[in-house]
């Protein structure tokens, strides 16, 4: 995928340097959105800015400081005056300015509203997605331009983020998505070199009528398909709603202050509040504002991920990765879940993946999704890491990657993002793989076995201690690839023996990797019958053996729970999981 990258750093520095008639959302509690528990502009992005400071902190503890992961997120009440108590001790530094500028970014925010009230396109209404989304990365490309600057306005850029809040936010109040997809936030808006997804056209109907006055009458009246954007015509907007008939027509925004909601199709579908006479959608606002204010978190892990380049031709790949260019240093951290997310969907079911990285993970948070995306897809995800990262840099050196320990300030998000590397690769099937730079190129041989066959994983086990573990292969299987790890980090080498059907010991096995944490074995030409492989040293392990075969043959039945399998294919956990994401 290329990178282009927008440092979350330089949000934070500026966020947090000091001391080092509604369109959508409401903006504020008034006596137009009546419920006092309604999510406003305000409250989601006060909420989602204090949380997301929050982890910047705990990611940058003071020194000799002792914050455990979610202790600052999770203050109760979370202010900016707790939090800096929490961080600095009471009454150490004002939080008035990071409260100042936090208020700013809510101004710029209200703007939309007070200066942008008729353009649809600010407000995801009428349809208007194309212009939406331009107008989003219109947005961002001037916020990254004002970054660069050698003196940034910094009052500038924060009025410019709390407008794109509000688009953002909007999105999720005044279109179908939730409707669609629960209370999840769509990863790709306003991202630049990614498309809108599909949206109604014009003369696509999407509403049929309903009664918003009566409450609950249209919590069904949307007609369009469920892979299908649409958004409501509202009143007094540069747009007129097209006309309906037989019941069926455009659908509208709704509520007691919309005239377009006694046109065909009649009633709406905005969520932007809990009072039914203002949102005929009431029953999922909470879902939408959910959705909002984890958009809004994603600005402030603020990285870019993607586009996803594709293509069939290894020099015209080769070629796409010498053209990659490090762009936002400084915060070494990446997105490295949402970059996952998105090349799984864009994979070919069945495909294995292959994650190269020296930077732990801001959106660990997202781990069990691709968990459940990879197996629903059949991706089998390989880790090869380089290194690692922390706060604010990067640590890499020529050494052996099992040797390189974070310093303390970083160990914490290291070794979260570590275990999460770990349990998606255990889960879908594949391996983590630590290196130095130097010992990549031996390392990524282990690619080759996708190459050169049907590939699957026939046996996958876990034990403790001195082990000696049996897995049997049949006449299909050409090559195996032996792949071991280990939590314990005392180890400098795995001491091992690999033993054919006939009980001896094999002297032509292949040593790719090992760091004492990782081994990875290949074994060109085998023997049908029981393998042993035998580990000597006292540790908890993870086993996974894959092959290289002529057959690769599951088929998972939805009509029927029917799981059918090859012979060697017993040990392959992936199917049952996905079983039990299926049929829960």
């Amino acid at each position: 995928m290329m990178s282009h990258c927008f440092s979350g750093l330089a949000i934070f520095v500026f966020l947090t340097s000091l001391f080092v008639d509604t369109e959508a959302f409401f903006p504020l509690l008034s006596k137009a959105s009546s419920p006092g528990n309604d999510f406003t502009h305000k409250i989601m992005s006060h909420r989602a800015l204090l949380k997301e400071v929050a982890k910047y902190l705990e990611d940058s503890p003071r020194p000799g400081s002792k914050i455990q992961p979610g202790e600052l997120v999770n203050l109760r009440p979370l202010t900016s005056s707790s939090l800096y108590t929490a961080y600095h001790g009471a009454g150490k530094i004002s939080a008035v300015p990071l409260e100042d500028a936090i208020n700013e970014i809510i101004e710029g925010n209200m703007n939309i509203d007070s200066f942008h009230a008729s353009s649809p396109e600010m407000h995801f209404n009428a349809e208007k997605f194309r212009k939406a989304n331009a107008r989003l990365r219109g947005t961002r490309r001037t916020i990254i331009k004002q970054l660069k600057k050698p003196e940034t306005d910094f009052k500038t850029v924060r009025t410019l983020i709390g407008e794109y809040l509000h688009i953002v936010q909007d999105f999720y109040s005044n279109t179908n998505w939730v409707e669609m997809k629960g209370a999840v936030a769509y990863e790709d808006l306003g991202l630049p070199g990614v498309d809108i997804l599909p949206y109604a056209k014009r003369r696509v109907y999407t509403c049929k009528n309903c009664d918003d006055s009566v409450p609950g009458d249209c919590e069904n009246n949307l007609i369009i398909g469920n892979e299908t954007l649409t958004s409501g015509y509202r009143s007094h907007q540069r747009i007129t709603k097209p006309k309906g008939t037989n019941g069926q027509g455009k659908c509208s925004h709704g509520g007691r202050y919309d005239q377009t909601k006694n046109t065909i199709a009649t009633g709406g579908i905005n969520k932007e509040s809990r009072d039914p006479h203002l949102s005929p959608h009431n029953a999922l606002h909470q879902e939408a504002a959910m959705s909002a204010m984890i958009a809004t978190e994603n600005f402030f892990l603020a990285a870019d991920y993607g586009p996803v380049y594709i293509t069939t031709d290894p020099e015209e790949f080769k070629a796409a990765i010498g053209n990659l260019a490090v762009d936002g240093g400084g915060d070494c951290p990446e997105l490295s879940m949402a970059g996952t997310i998105l090349a799984i969907q864009n994979s070919l079911p069945g495909s294995d993946l292959y994650v190269f990285t020296d930077a732990s993970a801001k959106d660990n948070e997202k781990a069990f999704e691709v968990i459940k995306l990879g197996l629903n897809r059949r991706i089998k995800i390989t880790y090869f890491i380089t290194g690692h990262c922390g706060g604010l840099r990067r640590s890499i050196d020529g050494q052996s990657a099992a040797n390189t320990i974070p310093k303390p300030l970083e160990h914490s998000r290291w070794k979260r993002s570590l275990n999460a590397y770990k349990d998606i690769a255990e889960e879908t099937g594949g391996v983590v793989v630590e290196v130095s730079k130097e010992e990549l190129t031996k390392a990524t041989e282990i690619i080759n076995l996708s190459f050169e066959g049907a590939e699957v994983s026939i046996f996958i086990v876990d034990v403790v201690g001195r082990s000696t573990v049996k897995f049997p292969l049949d006449s299909t299987i050409s090559k195996i690839e032996i792949a071991v790890s280990t939590t314990d980090e005392s180890l400098s080498m795995i001491s091992y023996d690999v033993a054919g059907p006939d009980g001896i010991v094999r002297n032509d096995t292949k040593e790719l990797i090992n760091t004492g944490r990782e081994l990875v074995l290949i074994i060109n030409s085998v023997d049908v019958g029981d393998w042993t492989l035998t580990l000597y040293d006292d540790s908890e392990w993870h086993i996974v053996v894959n092959a290289t075969s002529s057959v690769d043959f599951c088929i998972l039945s939805t009509a029927k729970v029917i799981l059918e399998r090859c012979c060697h294919c017993t040990a392959h956990r992936q199917w049952i999981k996905i079983l039990q994401y299926h049929f829960p």
